[in-house]
């Protein structure tokens, strides 16, 4: 089915947004219990399948359908073994954000929350899409051009980093550098050049992968075809705004597959409360975003369907009282 500009209706666009993941998946379960078999249905599905994500919220970002998430380690919701065990089982968040930037730096406690959230069951039964996409917000900001805390948060095994505080584009472009490791000499996905030091080991085991496998597929979505780490650029004051297209404008023209984040909490500071300037700013970075073909994020659910759209596909809920969105809202948007 189409809409009126022609393209796939939200259920179709998800169907084709996660046929190929559950190709990829079913095959992996298939070389688990040995029935790659030559000539078999199941082995030329592995051959001709993209490998299984290990980022789950990509297939649903390429069909152009919203993703939900909550923050954690923020506000009241934890990230103690408990809270990660529940985190894992909620199936209303597609993803979570493990807050660092309100909270201590403490990466060990990082750490041991990534693997509590592992479901050891789940991933035996589905292969490596069982394992919940875990993003960081960074404790500094992207106005700092920081390199090795984005190194040091990364090689725990988390799918993507927030940078708060994005003011221009060579802000972001120095952040997606360095969460690349540096390319072949002559490769085709050379620019920007990658700066991040290479440690992959325990990266590498929490994705499932040889650190081989992880180094060709620890890069940045979008910009290479097996990129799995998503660059995302919270824009929370006024010189943010200001630049929103320069920054989006810089990221689309590189093939970057960054989001661009409307930050409502410091934007609204950063117009000392004025909510006519905060409502205007928002829109301005949404637009932005959409103009550029880059998917859009923002606080909480409401009004989720007129933000949908505008463009935003990124919908986070805030503290311990921090709702989903309801099952009307989802069916709305294709979820």
């Amino acid at each position: 089915m189409r809409d009126a500009r022609g393209r796939a209706s939200l259920p179709d666009r998800a169907a084709v947004g996660c046929r190929a993941a559950v190709l990829a998946a079913g095959a992996l379960v298939a070389a688990g219990a040995g029935l790659l078999l030559p000539g078999t249905d199941a082995h030329r599905a592995a051959a001709q399948a993209p490998p299984a994500p290990v980022n789950n919220v990509l297939p649903l970002l390429a069909a152009d359908l919203p993703i939900f998430g909550q923050f954690v380690n923020y506000l009241g919701v934890g990230s103690d073994r408990e809270s990660a065990v529940g985190h894992a089982a909620n199936r209303d968040f597609d993803f979570v954000v493990y807050d660092l930037e309100h909270t201590p730096f403490d990466v060990p406690r990082l750490t041991e929350y990534l693997q509590w959230l592992l479901d050891r069951r789940a991933i035996a039964e589905a292969g490596l899409t069982a394992t919940k996409t875990v993003l960081v917000r960074m404790p500094v900001n992207a106005r700092e051009m920081n390199e090795w805390v984005t190194k040091n948060v990364l090689d725990t095994g988390v799918h993507g980093l927030v940078f708060p505080h994005t003011e221009t584009a060579e802000q972001a472009l120095h952040a997606v550098r360095a969460m690349r490791y540096p390319q072949a000499p002559g490769a085709a996905d050379a620019e920007p050049a990658g700066i991040r030091g290479s440690s992959p080991a325990i990266a590498a085991r929490y994705w499932g992968l040889t650190t081989g496998e992880y180094l060709q597929r620890a890069d940045i979505w979008r910009l290479d075809p097996q990129g799995s780490l998503i660059p995302i650029f919270i824009i929370e004051n006024r010189t943010g705004v200001e630049n929103a297209r320069d920054i989006a404008r810089a990221l689309a023209e590189r093939g970057i597959g960054a989001i661009l984040w409307a930050g409502s909490g410091d934007m609204r500071v950063s117009y000392a409360g004025d909510q006519a300037a905060l409502a205007a700013g928002l829109d301005r970075v949404i637009a932005a975003a959409r103009e550029f073909g880059l998917p859009a994020g923002i606080n909480g659910t409401a009004g989720l369907e007129e933000r949908y759209a505008q463009g935003v596909r990124m919908f986070v809920s805030i503290g311990v009282g921090g709702q989903p969105p309801t099952p009307e809202q989802r069916r709305a948007v294709g979820r």
